[in-house]
């Protein structure tokens, strides 16, 4: 048939493989006979200390709020059971991005929005303010995330309702 008439023959293109030749190949998943583990099966930890680094002293700041933000999350998802769900060094990126973007905000606040242009003398934007803006995001990302992963995963929560928790999915469920 030529170009650009009609559409696909049927029963035209590549045989579909038969289950015993997906299965010969690796093609189907194997179904896992194994013990479905819940949350409370598992054995709880302690938090795990974060890197020497995160509580270190930033050189022009004030307190470094990173080990503070490290508990708080930790806290966080110990409350909610999913502490062994998200890899300790993703609570530390989030921690230490958004310290660092509470340290962005901070020099904007001690030194203003504007900055001078060492060239031309005229004023510019202060470089703080893109650093800001790029920790936010860079921390955004990290929690979303891991809020992704509690949300997914998370088996039981026996505290009060957070800003944080989706408030439309509790709509739509009837949970309001």
């Amino acid at each position: 048939m030529a170009n650009g008439h009609g559409g696909a023959r049927t029963g035209s293109g590549r045989k579909k493989m038969t289950e015993k030749n997906k299965q010969l190949y690796g093609k189907v998943p194997v179904k896992s006979k194994g013990k479905n583990f819940k949350g409370t099966e598992l054995e709880p930890c302690e938090c795990p200390e974060p890197h020497p680094y995160m509580s270190m002293t930033t050189k022009n700041a004030g307190e470094n709020l990173s080990k503070q933000i490290y508990d708080e999350v930790y806290a966080w998802l110990k409350d909610r059971k999913c502490e062994y769900l998200v890899q300790p060094q993703l609570i530390e990126q989030y921690a230490l991005s958004y310290a660092r973007y509470a340290q962005a905000e901070t020099a904007i606040h001690q030194f203003g929005l504007l900055a001078k242009n060492q060239n031309s003398g005229n004023a510019e934007p202060s470089p703080f303010i893109e650093i800001s803006q790029t920790y936010l995001k860079q921390s955004q990302s990290i929690w979303l995330s891991i809020y992704a992963t509690v949300k997914d995963s998370c088996i039981q929560y026996s505290g009060e309702d957070l800003p944080e928790d989706d408030l439309m999915e509790k709509l739509l469920s009837g949970k309001v």
